[in-house]
């Protein structure tokens, strides 16, 4: 019975050894509950902990990490302690091959030594490969900078071309422009001119027309020019007719035409505007000009005009019809004392 009982207990010991050995091994760490007759012995700590201190030294290795020191002796120890010298010295001829050093070998490490070893061969006549074909691609590579200073080059002088093409269109075309303000333009009033005058009405009535809207005119004339004339001379009345250009620019819209019809008439064409509004816009220009002093020379000359106004298609349905109705109507103010506006009344 008592060495059934001893039996039993030695096991149960057995068993407690067995745990914190495979504990170590399995979290690399000292177990903390041991019980009370392996907690203070001390062989067996001294066990366990040369056992920690291997799994310890072994996760590093594992890691990559060379620098820790092994304290346990005994083969096992040993060995990992050549496996780390190994690992080092790897380590270094590794760098050297990093480095271009080519001639290192390998001995240590079996079949790996041999990949290795193989690999530093491959790449040392890699090294010889390139070296000889070193000076060709310095060559390629200079003709290669030629060949992009050379486009870059060409790129400048192309750009060059182009903004100096594009200068010349753009010069071109304020010509053009300038051209065709010479072309459209009254060159003392600053209005447009008579041949604008004619295919602005063509253009204006063809789209009153398709549109169902009036298009209506005022034909202005001075009063008393000639009298002006035969006073001041010629010259004064060219700065009356400029005076009254000017003013015409300025209180007349965006989409309002005023041109020159001839001497001191002039024609305002009024696109999708009624002969009453007209007339309304016409009064309102007569009496801005009658308020105008015209200055020259320490001379002040105030002036005025007479305006007659016609509609299409309420009036006209054509253009020289059209100019004839609002002449007729300019011609009835003149008559009625001038300075004022008429509208032409159908018969």
């Amino acid at each position: 019975m008592d060495n059934h009982n001893q039996y039993e207990k030695n096991k149960e010991i057995l068993a407690h050894i067995v745990e914190a050995v495979r504990r170590v091994i399995i979290t690399g760490q000292s177990p903390k509950d041991l019980p009370p007759f392996l907690a203070n012995n001390e062989d067996f700590n001294r066990i366990l902990s040369d056992l920690e201190g291997i799994c310890r030294f072994s996760l590093d290795l594992a890691n990559g990490k060379l620098e820790p020191e092994l304290k346990v002796k005994g083969k096992l120890a040993g060995s990992l302690k050549s496996l780390q010298a190994n690992l080092r010295h790897l380590t270094w001829q590794t760098q050297r091959i990093a480095a271009g050093d080519y001639n290192q070998e390998i001995e240590f490490i079996g079949d790996f030594s041999t990949a290795l070893n193989t690999l530093v061969k491959k790449l040392e006549e890699d090294r010889i490969a390139l070296e000889k074909h070193a000076g060709e691609l310095s060559m390629y590579k200079q003709n290669a900078l030629k060949l992009m200073m050379d486009v870059q080059m060409a790129r400048d002088d192309l750009e060059k071309a182009n903004a100096q093409i594009q200068s010349q269109l753009e010069e071109i075309h304020n010509l053009h422009m300038l051209l065709r303000e010479q072309a459209i333009r009254d060159q003392l009033t600053g209005l447009f001119n008579r041949r604008y005058l004619m295919e602005t009405l063509e253009r204006e009535l063809a789209r009153a027309q398709r549109g169902n809207y009036p298009v209506s005119l005022i034909m202005v004339d001075l009063d008393h020019f000639k009298s002006i004339n035969d006073t001041y001379g010629n010259r004064v009345g060219d700065i009356v007719l400029q005076s009254l250009g000017k003013m015409l620019l300025i209180k007349t819209r965006l989409d309002d035409i005023p041109c020159r019809y001839g001497g001191e008439e002039i024609v305002i064409v009024f696109p999708n505007v009624n002969a009453e509004v007209t007339a309304q816009r016409a009064e309102s220009l007569r009496h801005a000009f009658e308020e105008l002093s015209i200055n020259n020379a320490g001379l002040t000359i105030y002036a005025t005009f007479s305006a007659g106004v016609a509609s299409y298609p309420e009036h006209a349905t054509d253009i020289e019809s059209l100019l004839q109705k609002a002449d007729q109507a300019l011609k009835s103010a003149k008559n009625a004392g001038r300075n004022r506006v008429n509208i032409y009344k159908n018969p």
